[in-house]
């Protein structure tokens, strides 16, 4: 009979946080629950953010020139994508299984462990960002802006609006590229460096310890995975992370000219800072002419000698290359500061986006540069962060 039941089925909330404490203590027993080293808990603090951002905080995404198809045993070639490295990584791990199978070292017929088989790889990180700014954008257009649809004559109005919108909606919807990757919107196999093995729900506990703790290759797994420089996800261990800090995994990237973990940020990511404006700039003009079709009347009333006429406005569409980038900086700095929580007062957001707008001139990469520089203090006094755990601790310890 299984001892882990937990899923998000189960509707009774303190029931479920028992189920999840029960596999969070219980699955990996070593180290007081933590496990082995190479199972990581890639929910805890800034370890939800791994291949996200580099080393230095910034939101950072795969360049896709490096993202491959992965070779298997045999010359099989697989749609499941990863970055070049990692997919050598998983080519010799699987390679390994095969051998261990055929020598008998683990059973033949494991659904999962005999012969391993990669269900999911890199994700687009922009198809799903624009994907989920897309629903935040309908929210505002289909829902918030329509009591204040006869408030909204042109552009500048609709951006208007667009803050008190965000505000409600908080940090737990970002509306920046770089927000949406550092938030629990985006997912863990975005960055290139993460496959699964399993094909199993993130959710359902049960059916992780029917199909791999109690599989007789569990450990055999989990002991190889780290010899070939993977990382296991504990809340999913069919969950496998390239450990790029590995000795192991050096060896790896050193084959593509990558001594260092940061040379692999430099060389194969690149910043979403350089992305957000411009992205920003296209879903607000998408949607603002969305809202335009929708509700392309404006009826304007003014009381001349005593009597009320009507005059019929009609709103028009816009496009890209007509707008004034500097509203969009502004913007994005106002949106900036309510996905860090508010950490800068209305006088000190409108000196930001002076200076801004001076260093604009010379060179837009600068400006997105020292805009970012003005939120990254905050990023680990944020509640979450290994800071905020460390400070909490500190505390505990006082008492």
């Amino acid at each position: 009979m299984a001892k882990f039941k937990g899923k998000n089925s189960i509707k009774r909330v303190s029931e479920l946080a028992r189920q999840r404490m029960k596999y969070t203590l219980g699955a990996f027993p070593s180290n007081d629950g933590a496990g082995p080293k190479q199972v990581v808990n890639f929910n805890f603090a800034e370890k939800s953010l791994y291949g996200r951002v580099d080393q230095q905080h910034n939101a950072v995404i795969a360049n896709q020139d490096y993202i491959v198809p992965l070779k298997l045993t045999n010359n099989k070639t697989s749609t499941i994508m990863l970055m070049n490295f990692v997919a050598d990584q998983f080519a010799d791990l699987e390679a390994h299984f095969v051998r261990a199978c055929r020598l008998g070292l683990i059973p033949i017929d494991d659904p999962i462990l005999s012969s391993l088989q990669a269900h999911r790889g890199y994700k687009d990180p922009t198809n799903l960002y624009r994907n989920y700014a897309s629903t935040i954008m309908e929210t505002y257009t289909t829902n918030f802006l329509v009591p204040r649809k006869n408030q909204i004559n042109n552009f500048h109005d609709f951006l208007h609006h667009f803050p008190e919108f965000m505000r409600r909606m908080q940090d737990i919807f970002p509306m920046s590229y770089s927000g949406f990757q550092r938030s629990s919107q985006s997912s863990i196999f975005v960055s290139g460096l993460t496959l699964d093995i399993g094909g199993i729900a993130f959710d359902n506990d049960e059916e992780k310890e029917n199909l791999l703790f109690n599989s007789p290759a569990f450990e055999f797994y989990i002991n190889l995975s780290k010899q070939y420089g993977f990382s296991v996800n504990k809340r999913n261990p069919g969950v496998l992370i390239s450990d790029v800090a590995s000795p192991v995994t050096r060896a790896y990237r050193n084959q593509y000219q990558m001594p260092t973990v940061a040379s692999i940020f430099r060389r194969q990511f690149t910043k979403t800072l350089y992305s957000d404006v411009s992205e920003l700039k296209k879903l607000l003009v998408n949607y603002f002419n969305f809202f335009v079709s929708n509700y392309p009347i404006q009826r304007k009333f003014k009381v001349c000698s005593g009597v009320t006429l009507s005059d019929i406005y009609r709103k028009q569409p816009i496009n890209i290359d007509s707008i004034n980038n500097n509203n969009i900086i502004y913007l994005y700095i106002i949106i900036r500061n309510i996905e860090e929580r508010g950490p800068f007062s209305q006088h000190t957001l409108d000196g930001i986006y002076n200076n801004a707008l001076r260093i604009n001139k010379v060179s837009e990469t600068r400006m997105l540069d020292f805009i970012d520089d003005q939120f990254k203090s905050n990023y680990n006094q944020k509640v979450g962060s290994l800071t905020y755990y460390k400070k909490k601790m500190e505390k505990r310890l006082d008492k």
